[in-house]
């Protein structure tokens, strides 16, 4: 008698528990500090987890805890924060974004190479060092800005290694917000927004290249796709800083400098735009300069960094890889005037078309310019098509028709990581993956100048 009565009770209240469910939710939707508060819990559910799982991620321990609460926190803000998200894809974007840095904490104590050889030894060279000292002496071959952060991280307690790849996964969320706000330009849909923060973090090459190998690609990645946002809208003061900001971090910034130009040709940006570049530029060596380090010191890091590893390609898909191993001696010159040539035919054409590109035809030519300076640059490095990953990514999210840009560019990134990082084989060998990202920049060419528009 009593499991239906219990049964019947339950029947007759099932209405009123829906109300009372759909009153929790408009509460949710209407007030931000509601979801701010889950936010919080989250993350404090996501440490207690990772405290309680040890055994699961290895080594775990209470900074790794803490690491993990705050990366949720910062992965979830963007989903809260974003205007007309229903609170139901807001709790599935808070569980794919758990489910993301847990994946990303159980590599956290994976020490590559790059980071026992070189930067562990920076930062302990550093702990013995005072600021100045530290920012005026020779130390490692990165550009200051991530020279100050490596300082910052030598003067905590916490394992360096954590900590360098936290700053990195930071910067993942950075990368994954503008995507979002730039797939938010062309779609309104709530559901398609928050899709492209998560697919974004959840590419493949990013985690491995953060949150495995320790690498900061994706900070210098994050302001070019931020360089990209201000174009796309217009600002083209927030363009240059992003670009300058990106330049300061790494060299590779200057794959995406053909897109601030063609920012100019369709008038996007102004030219007087660009005249913060210097200013910002220089404002990020100014701590270095008070410590006493020269600016030919500071600029001469950009230059040891393009006059290393003379080899063609250096695991990477390039179209060096086409034609094997070439002497560097002979035809390293040569490949840096092709690779310009290239440069200028594609800004020509871009100029020559320029009252046909609209903002879908802008954010394919951000991936074009992201692929074609590696692609056929030497001396290029099996991280290198970092950028034109989430570019890839980028237009696909747009024009899903485009699925097999982010498949191919993201899988000849993800050979060359299993191959070096992992230790493992060539998937496919680099002249096949060579041929089909050639078959690739022919395409999305033929898409962006030459494609007349269905009627």
């Amino acid at each position: 008698m009593f499991l239906p009565y219990l049964f019947t009770n339950a029947i007759m209240l099932l209405p009123k528990g829906m109300i009372a469910l759909q009153t929790v939710i408009s509460l949710f939707e209407k007030h931000f500090w509601l979801r701010f508060t889950l936010c919080i819990l989250a993350g404090v559910i996501m440490l207690a987890f990772v405290l309680i799982s040890g055994s699961s991620i290895s080594h775990a321990t209470v900074e790794l805890a803490v690491i993990g609460a705050i990366l949720l926190i910062f992965f979830t803000l963007p989903i809260i924060t974003e205007k007309g998200v229903p609170f139901p894809y807001m709790a599935v974007g808070a569980v794919v974004a758990a489910a993301l840095v847990y994946l990303r904490l159980c590599m956290f104590f994976y020490a590559s190479s790059d980071y026992t050889n070189f930067l562990a030894v920076w930062v302990e060279e550093m702990r013995t060092l005072s600021l100045a000292d530290a920012m005026s002496k020779d130390i490692g071959d990165y550009n200051m800005p991530y020279l100050y952060i490596l300082f910052i991280i030598s003067r905590l307690k916490l394992p360096s290694l954590l900590l360098i790849k936290f700053v990195s996964c930071v910067f993942d969320g950075l990368a994954a917000f503008f995507v979002m706000k730039i797939v938010g330009h062309f779609k309104d849909s709530a559901a398609a927004k928050i899709t492209a923060f998560l697919l974004a973090l959840a590419l493949p090459t990013v985690w491995l290249n953060s949150a495995y190998w320790g690498q900061c690609d994706v900070v210098f990645t994050s302001l070019c796709i931020g360089m990209a946002y201000g174009v796309l809208k217009g600002k083209g003061n927030l363009a240059a800083v992003f670009w300058a900001l990106a330049f300061s971090f790494k060299l590779q910034a200057i794959f995406a400098l053909p897109f601030l130009i063609i920012g100019l040709f369709i008038k996007r940006i102004k030219a007087h735009s660009l005249l913060l570049v210097p200013p910002v530029f220089f404002a990020t060596l100014l701590p270095a300069f008070v410590c006493g380090r020269s600016f030919t010191d500071c600029v001469k890091i950009y230059f040891l960094q393009a006059n290393q590893y003379p080899k063609m390609t250096l695991n990477l898909p390039s179209i060096w890889a086409l034609v094997g191993d070439v002497s560097f001696d002979h035809f390293g010159t040569a490949a840096v005037f092709l690779a310009g040539a290239a440069t200028l035919v594609f800004l020509f054409l871009c100029y020559h078309y320029r009252n046909s590109i609209d903002d879908q035809k802008l954010i394919t030519l951000f991936f074009l310019g992201a692929l074609l300076l590696p692609y056929l640059l030497p001396r290029m490095h099996d991280r290198y098509f970092f950028l034109a990953d989430v570019a890839a990514l980028l237009v696909f999210l747009i024009d899903l028709k485009k699925w097999y840009l982010p498949i191919i560019t993201v899988f000849s990134s993800y050979v060359c990581y299993h191959y070096f990082v992992m230790g493992g084989h060539y998937l496919i060998e680099l002249k096949y993956l060579s041929v089909a990202l050639l078959v690739l920049l022919t395409v999305s060419i033929r898409d962006v100048f030459w494609q007349k528009k269905a009627k």
